[in-house]
């Protein structure tokens, strides 16, 4: 397209209805535990969801009091996509390993990429699970039962990407010569935009110039592009 003597203008506004619709709702898991609830420990568990944040406590089976002989049971948790399950047991307490080193009673862990037994006391406080899904397994022998453990598992989301405040005033004004290359961002890029902003870019060409103008602005992943500038 040409133009001589003439102002070039592309006039672009950006409103957001909610923060929702920019980055997406979470998709929550279909089964949710209360915060600090209890969970017995059962034969053939099936996986319960945690929500990120959410907190849920179990024990073995009589806890404080013994456990019985040949208990086997246990747990299975899942919680939100990229999140992580940590593991704190305030009390600990199974048969200690034999002189062979075997573990007879003994709580497992398994996070589908690792397997780790437990026994006597040595307590698994602080293990964190490698994806979003972990199983808890119990199990007794014939004898010399102990008083077992009191544990809690928490969900912990990934790191948060901090949204950048937006500016006092987000709109541009950029008048274009020959040869220039120009990037004009959203409030907050990368971290995304709030919401409720209104953005214009104003771009003017110079007098005289006759050469064809192509605009393109990026915003949070969808590219808004014009062969020539609007007049």
């Amino acid at each position: 397209m040409m133009h001589n003597n003439m102002a070039y203008i592309i006039y672009f506004t950006l409103i957001v209805a909610s923060y929702d619709a920019a980055f997406g709702a979470m998709v929550k898991p279909d089964v949710s535990l209360h915060s600090r609830s209890s969970v017995p420990c059962v034969n053939k568990a099936s996986e319960m969801a945690l929500p990120v944040g959410q907190t849920v406590t179990f024990t073995s089976p009589n806890y404080p009091n013994n456990y019985d002989q040949k208990s086997n049971c246990g747990w299975k948790f899942k919680t939100d996509k990229g999140a992580t399950l940590e593991l704190t047991c305030e009390d600990f307490s199974l048969r200690p390993q034999t002189k062979k080193g075997e573990c007879r009673d003994f709580f497992k862990t398994n996070d589908y990429k690792t397997v780790t037994k437990y026994c006597g006391d040595d307590n698994p406080s602080g293990f964190v699970s490698n994806g979003r899904r972990l199983n808890l397994l119990f199990n007794s022998g014939k004898k010399k039962l102990s008083t077992g453990f009191s544990c809690s598992l928490t969900a912990k989301g990934p790191p948060t990407t901090t949204i950048a405040a937006p500016a006092a005033d987000c709109n541009h004004d950029l008048i274009v010569s020959v040869g220039m290359d120009e990037t004009w961002s959203s409030p907050g890029y990368p971290g995304g935009y709030p919401e409720g902003i209104s953005c214009t870019l104003t771009i003017t060409g110079i007098p005289h110039y006759s050469g064809g103008i192509s605009c393109t602005v990026t915003i949070m992943g969808n590219t808004f592009s014009t062969l020539g500038c609007i007049t």
